[in-house]
């Protein structure tokens, strides 16, 4: 609902700056996107050493996603839902997600193939998972008001995040780790059996 005579005064520039600049209001939503997708990716494809402990790998990569939601979370959603319809800035928004999951995924497979991970879940759904335990916590908190949301761009205040960490790590692992009592079947048998048993 902003105008963009208020985005120009805002911003200390002219509204035609704007326009010649990013053409729309759109256009500024769309450089939003790419923004935050730009400075959010790659924080969760820190580079790992091969032997780095699993546990220590993946507190790593959850505290930097974790930090990433809270100091990105509220902009990204503000901007999905007020760019619903919008194929340029929904497709800016995605690029930078998509490329932590498939950064995350990787390292899952490769841990999958040490035989450190179950190997049975493709590694895709693992990294989905993972996306659901650390910045997927961030947001559903942010949207209920359970977390306040940090200032557009800013880095969040200071916040003991190691208990939060260990946490979605521990419940990540209880799932994803290798484990002898786990059935090798593959995932549509599992749920089958499951939904017969009840």
């Amino acid at each position: 609902g902003t105008t963009t005579r208020a985005l120009a005064q805002r911003a200390g520039v002219n509204e035609v700056t704007l326009f010649r600049r990013f053409g729309s209001k759109a256009g500024v939503l769309q450089a939003m996107g790419e923004r935050v997708a730009a400075q959010s990716a790659g924080l969760t494809s820190v580079d790992l050493p091969d032997d780095l402990d699993l546990t220590l790998a993946l507190e790593r990569l959850a505290g930097a996603e974790v930090t990433g939601a809270r100091r990105f979370g509220s902009v990204a959603l503000r901007l999905a839902m007020e760019s619903a319809g919008q194929a340029e800035v929904s497709a800016a928004l995605g690029a930078g997600t998509a490329r932590n999951r498939a950064a995350v995924a990787e390292f899952l497979h490769s841990r999958q193939a040490s035989g450190q991970l179950r190997g049975d879940v493709p590694a895709d759904l693992l990294a989905e998972s993972f996306f659901a335990l650390t910045s997927g916590l961030v947001l559903g908190r942010l949207l209920s008001g359970a977390e306040a949301a940090s200032q557009a761009g800013s880095p969040p205040e200071e916040s003991d995040d190691k208990e939060l960490v260990g946490a979605v790590v521990s419940l990540f692992l209880a799932g994803a780790r290798t484990d002898r009592s786990v059935s090798t079947q593959p995932p549509e048998r599992l749920f089958a059996v499951r939904r017969d048993e009840r």
